[in-house]
């Protein structure tokens, strides 16, 4: 599997919009993480070990950020 950081600029209230979208060796998505304050060092993240290896980085816009993000979530759950 391969972790790939996606990254936006700060929402109004200058929080952090940046996430980990996990692929698997087909390249499918099968999961996504946010990197919020607290949610990078939770020990229960079963995708945390596979993220910090990851040094790939992807800086995209706020529409572009929102759409992979719902997606990936979308196929974690089973959709598309």
């Amino acid at each position: 599997m391969i972790a790939i950081k996606i990254k936006t600029k700060n929402d109004f209230s200058g929080n952090p919009r940046r996430g980990w979208l996990i692929i698997d060796a087909s390249a499918q998505v099968v999961g996504w993480f946010d990197e919020d304050y607290g949610n990078w060092a939770d020990s229960e993240n079963p995708y945390r070990d596979i993220a910090s290896q990851s040094g790939e980085s992807i800086s995209v816009e706020p529409a572009e950020y929102k759409r992979i993000r719902k997606r990936a979530l979308a196929r974690r759950a089973g959709g598309f």
